[in-house]
């Protein structure tokens, strides 16, 4: 008697073909389908000299950790020392010198959703290939801060064992309930790690992928199942992430999600004034490719065309200032509604990360920089005048394409500059408090590519050098850097 078999539902099908041929453009598989021997093992932190360096490179508190651990094992029984040197002993110390790294002093929000996957230790021995990916995040990290092949390349083995274990298990699903919560956090954590240049080289397009893949997951699974904390932590930072790609692709959203969001925000404690400027500005990049569409269509239509053109143009032109007054507006709220100075200018040379890497002349380009109360609310600030800068910018470009002969107003100009430079004001705070670990690096990546295509514009070189400085900091740091492309 045959077996009967259920049937995946023809949705989930178009879902996991979607992400399978996402995750073939990503890397080669051809060798991910063999399991990796001993797989349940980690790369032992004292196995080798060169893990012994980097281990003391990693961050001082848990250096101190690492060396009471030693001093333990001398003089520990046998059977003791196979404890200790458990393969759980050993992922415990890498995600506690993952956290040291990314986020020193706590200074990132609580609710960070890569903090909440880690705190997911439990649940991480039911589920082989988020353990992998989680693995393959901190090793990688280890490895690009303190130079260790050793971490490198475990961390390239896990990412590799978890890509195929979560391919495998995409294909099995039946439906699209099946894609729950330690499936979604596998993919998020494989996205995680095309922030390092190990996977994502330079430019964004292996996030961009995962982050699509991703969505079309969340979407086939459906909107009401997203109840638990977990969740829509994922859900949150999914929007984060959407955003900012889409913002530097100039690429409309997918914004089914908006429903969920809407749920997070509620049901957070107290302000959450990040997720409200993402919900805010969640329109903009549907906007911004809209207009580019515009711009095409009134360069292409002839006389005859060219009125209908123009009229939808002038259209999206006030829908852009509407956004605008709104992000102005919300900003009044969040600064009465706290006893804090937003921000307050300091000298550059004050952040000696920056004037270390830095020539005299870079650092004259922006002789001042901004001293925020905390990593959150300069990372907000950033995002602020990101969605500024590209309201702007975009404004002038339709003006220009609607009346061809007219400039844009110096004050025009000035207005877009002043963004500009407010944006890279904060990014040299993020990137230049050493407090702020990797963390900081990672927030500037997408908008530094927005300040510097407005300067390429204005052919303003010195800013340009500027961005590209920065550029290199982040890269040096084992971070993807943005494509500056002159």
């Amino acid at each position: 008697m045959q077996e009967h078999r259920p049937q995946r539902d023809s949705s989930l099908k178009a879902a996991t073909r979607l992400l399978d041929d996402v995750l073939i453009e990503i890397v080669d598989t051809g060798g991910y389908d063999r399991q990796i021997e001993g797989s349940s093992q980690l790369v032992s932190l004292e196995g080798s000299a060169n893990a012994r360096n980097a281990q003391r490179q990693v961050g001082r508190n848990w250096s101190a950790v690492a060396s009471r651990q030693r001093s333990s094992w001398k003089h520990a029984e046998p059977w003791e020392l196979a404890e200790l040197r458990s393969p759980g002993l050993e992922r415990m110390s890498i995600r506690a010198a993952f956290a040291q790294i990314y986020y020193p002093k706590s200074r990132t929000p609580a609710t960070s959703t890569f903090r909440a996957i880690i705190q997911q230790d439990d649940d991480l021995r039911s589920n082989l290939a988020l353990s992998h990916a989680m693995d393959a995040v901190c090793l990688t990290e280890l490895g690009s801060v303190t130079q260790s092949q050793a971490y490198l390349y475990g961390g390239t083995q896990h990412y590799q064992c978890a890509l195929g274990m979560f391919r495998r298990q995409l294909k099995s699903a039946i439906d699209a309930q099946q894609f729950d919560s330690k499936l979604l956090a596998t993919c998020h954590a494989l996205m995680f790690c095309q922030r390092f240049s190990t996977f994502g080289g330079n430019g964004d397009e292996g996030s961009y992928m995962h982050m699509r893949g991703l969505g079309h997951m969340m979407t086939a699974r459906g909107l009401d199942s997203f109840t638990s904390e977990f969740d829509l932590l994922l859900l949150e930072d999914y929007q984060h992430y959407a955003l900012r790609l889409g913002m530097i692709h100039r690429r409309s959203i997918d914004r089914r999600l908006e429903k969920a969001w809407a749920e997070r925000q509620r049901s957070s404690a107290g302000p959450r004034y990040f997720p409200q400027l993402n919900s805010l500005a969640f329109q903009l990049p549907g906007l911004l490719e809209a207009c580019d569409n515009a711009c095409a269509e009134i360069r292409a239509e002839n006389l005859n065309g060219r009125a209908g053109a123009c009229t939808r143009a002038m259209k999206l032109m006030a829908e852009l200032g509407g956004l605008e007054t709104t992000l102005q507006a919300w900003l009044q709220g969040w600064y009465s509604s706290t006893e804090q100075l937003p921000y307050r200018p300091v000298p550059v040379r004050s952040l000696f990360f920056l004037q270390r890497h830095l020539s005299d002349k870079l650092l004259d380009t922006f002789p001042s920089a901004l001293d925020f109360p905390s990593f959150a609310s300069a990372a907000t600030h950033s995002r602020f005048w990101a969605c500024l800068l590209l309201i702007r910018s975009t404004s002038a470009e339709l003006c220009s394409a609607v009346i061809p002969d007219e400039r844009p107003s110096a004050r025009q100009l000035h207005n877009v500059t002043e963004c500009a430079d407010d944006l890279c004001l904060s990014m040299a705070y993020l990137c230049g408090a050493q407090e702020h670990g990797l963390a900081g690096p990672a927030a500037v990546t997408g908008h530094l590519r927005i300040a510097f295509e407005w300067y390429q514009k204005t052919e303003d070189r010195a800013k340009m050098d500027w961005c590209k400085a920065i550029a290199e900091i982040v890269q040096e740091r084992g971070l993807s850097s943005p494509t500056l492309v002159t």
